[in-house]
């Protein structure tokens, strides 16, 4: 997650390189902020939500970033992006058997980024259509937390205080995972002023984080499952350029 913002700066940095090439129609470099979707099927991990309580993850997963491109020749171009993106779900689980209440989170993160080449039809109307893809890398994670009753600001210090000797049921942990990931697409553009247009894209993101991936700050998980990542996914962005 960490790297997203750099690929984004990079994104930028690819936008005002863009400008230095030729081209006809169209300005020669372009990027900007971009919103995608994602479909993945997280059953995997839904079916240890309902065993702790909480509710299911949602189908979609909505992501943030940048992008940007520049010109190679009139019909390719090449450039960077940057995604990232959480989903999380909670819930107060009662306590039975004298256990107390316990406040319980599953947050979900991923985030990727990587190069991209597209091929680019110039239509009519100020119009494009291009289809092409990206290669890069990412991770996930997943952070699991566990808190009696609700969190407060003196509780949490009260358990590092001098002399505390209560029984604690708070617990946190965060597991990460690596990914690469291939992502062809199809889109199109529609410049709306000179120096701004819309662009919006269909493609299939092809990845998976293994189940010899899981670790915990540097050590390994076992008897982890894969997590296929495999779905259809969707960008829309605005991009200054062309």
């Amino acid at each position: 997650m960490k790297n997203i913002f750099v690929l984004a700066i990079c994104a930028a940095f690819l936008f005002g390189a863009g400008s230095t090439f030729a081209r006809a129609g169209f300005s020669g470099g372009g990027g900007g902020p971009v919103i995608g979707y994602q479909t993945p099927d997280l059953g995997v991990l839904n079916s240890q939500l309902t065993a702790m309580g909480v509710p299911e993850f949602d189908n979609g997963l909505f992501l943030y970033g940048g992008k940007g491109y520049g010109y190679i020749n009139r019909k390719f171009r090449i450039g960077g992006l940057g995604y990232g993106g959480s989903a999380v779900s909670s819930a107060l689980v009662h306590g039975f058997g004298g256990a107390p209440d316990l406040a319980k989170e599953v947050a979900f993160d991923m985030g990727y980024g990587g190069v991209t080449l597209e091929y680019v039809y110039d239509a009519p109307f100020g119009i494009q259509v291009f289809a092409g893809g990206l290669i890069g890398w990412g991770g996930v994670s997943l952070r699991i937390s566990q808190h009696q009753n609700a969190l407060s600001w003196d509780g949490i210090w009260e358990d590092y205080h001098i002399g505390y000797a209560g029984d604690s049921y708070d617990l946190n942990i965060t597991m990460d995972n690596s990914l690469f990931i291939l992502n062809p697409w199809v889109g199109g553009f529609v410049k709306i002023l000179p120096w701004m247009g819309f662009s919006g894209q269909v493609g299939y993101f092809y990845t998976k984080a293994s189940s010899d991936n899981w670790g915990v700050l540097g050590s390994s998980v076992y008897g982890a499952p894969d997590l296929d990542l495999n779905n259809v996914n969707f960008e829309f962005a605005i991009v200054f350029g062309g």
